[in-house]
């Protein structure tokens, strides 16, 4: 995560900080809704529904 917020940071240090509050924030839900996500577009290809996604942003975090 020390290369997302470096990365953001070039623009705006305290969009980098906010970035990544939330999305540690979202991450940190899965705690407490495991379940939360849509399952991957992929999943039939890999012919399982073990994997979802999150979107953040423009960003697509994957969990299994």
């Amino acid at each position: 995560m020390v290369a997302i917020w470096d990365y953001i940071a070039m623009d705006s240090i305290g969009n980098a900080g906010k970035f990544l509050n939330q999305l540690e924030e979202k991450i940190c839900s899965l705690e407490y809704l495991p379940e939360r996500g849509h399952v991957i577009p992929e999943s039939e290809y890999l012919r399982t529904t073990r994997y979802r996604h999150l979107i953040h942003k423009k960003y697509r975090l994957e969990i299994e």
